[in-house]
């Protein structure tokens, strides 16, 4: 947790909670049932004193957690890293139109509060989790969830049920949604258009991923680790050290390459994890998991937010290409090593597309609109905007580039509108030129040779089009 309002501390709290209660009522369980929440503790890193929400804080204090007045800066001279505060709390909250309040719970919650004394990014809160707290607790399974992310009612169990079913599952996560609020947030394309792009990852990639054992990514967000897949060999060497190494590097301590790819550390630790010396863990994904998350809804909020993951995942995915081979010094069976291996190129060609993706799309959109030109299509109102929609095409692009280079997106937000709107539009010419042209493609096809599916394919343009 950063600085998150209240209504989203209380949002994750909420689901949290609900959890803890569900667990408590599988009575007929043998891990869980009535006293299912002495097996549960729920830590709470916040990142700086001085950061965090003072509502937020008051949501902790009315649970009993926070404990104004205590926290000191020095102790015998010495300056103090962060405050914990340790409770049970049998208080609960209640989320009603942006309102948060606190009420009797009916069931116990142990919790943990480490509130920070400096701001030290989201890395550092995890070194205070996994090798502070961590080393004391002890745990069975870790859940990571953001300040803001709402699981559902059943997730972290869900969550439990994947390690419990397979021993050597060493991470899972479930499927991220978006928050839509009851369909109203749809209205904002920019939101659809990241609940489309959720949606396909989970219906696509994560499955797929899962199927062979590894998975690119666990998001932060809403994942579990299990603990003894994490910990460091004898020598010091591991998953966390790996997971940890960029937290120490900064400005000249780093390269460009290790400076991008600590952007996506949780990347790293899949990768780590899965190609583990000696070891045989694998990574799931659990349809059931379900976590909504609130989503940019503001474009210069999606740039910042989207820099970091491309940057990051490029050169994460870089580096687990890089390094494939420690994947043979795993225990891995030789059918696992195999699957690993249909993946990995799988994630090379993918990467590789990724790469020449610009280029790739100004090919079909230099195709779609001089094809749009012959005479038997729009004619000269075809090559007039062809003419016209390259040279725009060439200008926003070229907008773009400039626009990278710098590290303030809210000040140019206009701009990027701009952008947004010209793309919008000529996507929509696009997608009227693929049918338009497929449509008089076909028409040609079956008045000079009537319908047949082997003949409409030796059509050159209705191939390149359809086909490719």
């Amino acid at each position: 947790m950063y600085n998150e309002e209240d209504e989203l501390f209380a949002r994750t709290m909420i689901g949290v909670i609900k959890n803890i209660e569900y667990m408590n009522s599988r009575t007929s369980s043998k891990t869980w049932g009535k006293e299912a929440w002495k097996k549960i503790v729920v830590c709470v890193v916040s990142d700086g004193r001085a950061k965090i929400n003072p509502r937020t804080r008051a949501v902790l204090a009315a649970m009993g957690v926070y404990q104004d007045g205590i926290a000191k800066q020095q102790v015998n001279g010495e300056d103090v890293t962060a405050h914990i505060y340790e409770y049970t709390t049998q208080m609960t909250l209640e989320l009603k139109k942006g309102i948060v309040s606190v009420k009797k719970g009916s069931t116990p919650v142990q919790m943990l509060f480490c509130l920070k004394e400096k701001n030290q990014k989201k890395i550092n809160s995890h070194r205070w989790f996994f090798q502070a707290f961590g080393e004391v607790l002890d745990p069975n399974i870790c859940v990571l969830i953001d300040a803001g992310t709402r699981p559902g009612r059943s997730s972290i169990y869900d969550l439990w049920k994947a390690f419990d079913r397979e021993p050597m599952c060493a991470g899972a996560c479930g499927e991220i949604k978006a928050l839509l609020d009851h369909g109203k947030a749809l209205v904002n394309p920019l939101v659809a258009a990241q609940n489309f792009e959720y949606k396909m990852s989970n219906i696509l990639d994560k499955p797929l991923e899962s199927a062979f054992g590894f998975i690119s990514v666990l998001p932060g967000a809403f994942s579990a680790y299990r603990y003894v897949a994490l910990q460091n060999d004898k020598t010091g060497q591991g998953p966390l050290e790996k997971y940890f190494a960029g937290e120490k590097m900064h400005g000249a301590n780093a390269g460009i390459f290790t400076a991008n790819m600590y952007l996506a550390e949780d990347r790293i630790l899949c990768f780590e994890l899965v190609a583990k010396r000696n070891c045989s863990w694998i990574l799931q994904y659990v349809k059931s998991a379900t976590g909504e998350t609130d989503v940019p809804t503001e474009m210069a909020d999606f740039i910042l937010q989207r820099r970091r993951w491309l940057n990051g995942s490029f050169f994460a995915a870089v580096y687990g290409l890089a390094h494939f081979y420690q994947i043979w010094r795993s225990h891995h069976s030789a059918l696992r090593k195999a699957a690993f291996v249909f993946e990995f190129i799988y994630q090379a060609v993918n990467m590789l597309f990724a790469w020449f993706a610009i280029g790739n799309f100004f090919l079909v959109f230099r195709i779609l609109t001089v094809s749009l030109s012959g005479d038997n299509l729009l004619g000269t109102a075809g090559f007039i905007l062809a003419v016209i929609f390259e040279w725009l095409y060439i200008a926003i692009l070229v907008t773009c580039f400039v626009l990278a280079l710098g590290n303030r997106p809210q000040g140019s937000n206009k701009f990027y509108m701009t952008q947004v709107y010209f793309w919008a539009i000529l996507m929509s010419y696009l997608l009227f030129a693929s049918i338009f042209i497929t449509v008089k493609s076909v028409q040609q096809q079956v008045s000079e040779n009537g319908f047949s599916f082997a003949q409409l394919f030796t059509n050159k343009l209705f191939r390149t089009l359809i086909v490719s």
